[in-house]
């Protein structure tokens, strides 16, 4: 059988660079024309607008335009490094951030900024930044280092791959987010609706006169989980409630042995559990059923416990529609302008449910749960698409410097 020899690509031929000769720092400020630009910071995830505005003297930021890379030296071990790249809006940053530009025909700015954020950049910053006086990468230090590098012509054709490569991670990114977002707007068109406005509005309060249908915790949100072993208590905290999800992550749950106020505090599978507290991206008055297996355990500070009778109102339909924007928006409205946006048990108490007939709550359940299975499977495959994305830089640099391009 004859056929053609398929020959592996030849590796590429590298030349050592001392990077003082390929970059120029950018260490003058914009001057007068400073307030003509927007602010921009480095994040771990790269280029964004900067979180606080200018200082005392903003004539002296410095000036970042298209082709430019700059980093916090103090939090470069973290990641935060970013780039300006083609076409994009110029803007400043803070005079104490490393700015630099690179020297066309020896290192392409996109090329250098890529490398930077791979695996090898990384190590290689850690190399620099070890030692120094608080773990810092100044200039001087990256110019008068050394690295590997492909031909020019290599750096050039990454480059060219990139804006492909960053169009599919932005599509992935924005399938992710609708993915998410399903799950809020069936929340929204069954509560926010029509047929909502004609379903009974019954505040908690009076969906159950037994005493211990409402608890918050017994002990206070600023005591370490020690305090909590000492009690024999096994805790229900703020991170373990997701917007309609129970999230068990919390390795510091302690096993429940005996404990006086296990009626009163306890948590138990059906319960529902309500955040006090917003948590990040998770607001206020979000809550979730507390589910099978769990095991008996107490609710800390930071949360309330709820419990009625399964034909007044179904757990999860309950919790559905706390975690509805109807019900956080108006749960926030309570809390607008408090120092410290917190929910008490005396506003929750007071939250009216639109009640539907019990054999609809059923319906609505059936359908969200049909809802959640679809954006289980529409978020698996958008997360899927975004890791490819993602792994694509490295998978490029890797051919840049094995000649594969």
């Amino acid at each position: 059988m004859t056929g053609r020899v398929v020959r592996a690509a030849a590796p590429c031929p590298l030349s050592r660079i001392r990077l003082g000769d390929c970059l120029q720092e950018v260490s003058r400020g914009a001057g007068p024309s400073w307030a003509t630009y927007r602010v921009v910071g480095a994040t771990r995830a790269g280029l964004a607008d900067a979180k606080e505005g200018v200082g005392k003297q903003p004539e002296r930021y410095k000036l970042v335009e298209p082709g430019t890379i700059f980093y916090n030296p103090m939090r470069i071990l973290l990641g935060s490094i970013a780039f300006l790249d083609e076409g994009g809006v110029p803007g400043i940053t803070s005079p104490d951030y490393v700015v630099f530009k690179t020297h066309p025909g020896l290192l392409h700015p996109r090329w250098f900024y890529y490398w930077l954020r791979s695996d090898a950049g990384a190590s290689f910053i850690k190399t620099l930044a070890r030692g120094a006086v608080r773990e810092r990468m100044l200039f001087r230090r990256l110019a008068a280092a050394e690295i590997d590098v492909p031909p020019y012509e290599v750096q050039c054709e990454f480059a060219r791959c990139i804006p492909a490569v960053e169009r599919a991670r932005a599509a992935a990114e924005a399938q992710l987010h609708a993915a998410k977002a399903l799950p809020v707007g069936f929340l929204h068109a069954v509560f926010g609706g029509d047929d909502a406005k004609n379903w009974l509005r019954v505040r908690l309060s009076r969906l159950s006169s037994d005493p211990d249908a409402f608890s918050d915790g017994p002990f206070g949100s600023n005591l370490k989980t020690e305090h909590y072993a000492s009690a024999g208590a096994r805790v229900v905290r703020l991170q373990n409630i997701g917007r309609g999800a129970f999230l068990d992550a919390d390795k510091a749950f302690i096993a429940l042995e005996h404990f006086a106020g296990l009626r009163r505090y306890g948590v138990r599978p059906g319960d529902v559990v309500v955040a006090a507290l917003g948590d990040g991206a998770r607001p206020a008055g979000r809550a979730c059923v507390i589910p099978d297996g769990l095991g008996p355990a107490l609710v800390k500070a930071d949360c309330f416990r709820l419990r009625f009778p399964a034909d007044s109102v179904l757990a999860p339909y309950l919790a559905a529609y706390l975690n509805s924007p109807v019900a956080l928006s108006r749960v926030a409205d309570t809390m607008r302008g408090a120092t410290r946006p917190r929910m008490t048990l005396t506003m929750l108490r007071t939250v009216e449910v639109p009640l539907a007939p019990v054999p609809q709550q059923r319906e609505i359940l059936r359908k969200l749960d049909e809802q959640m299975a679809a954006v289980e499977r529409a978020r698996a495959g958008a997360e899927a698409q975004l890791q490819a994305a993602k792994a694509l830089p490295a998978a490029l640099l890797r051919r840049a410097f094995g000649g594969a391009f």
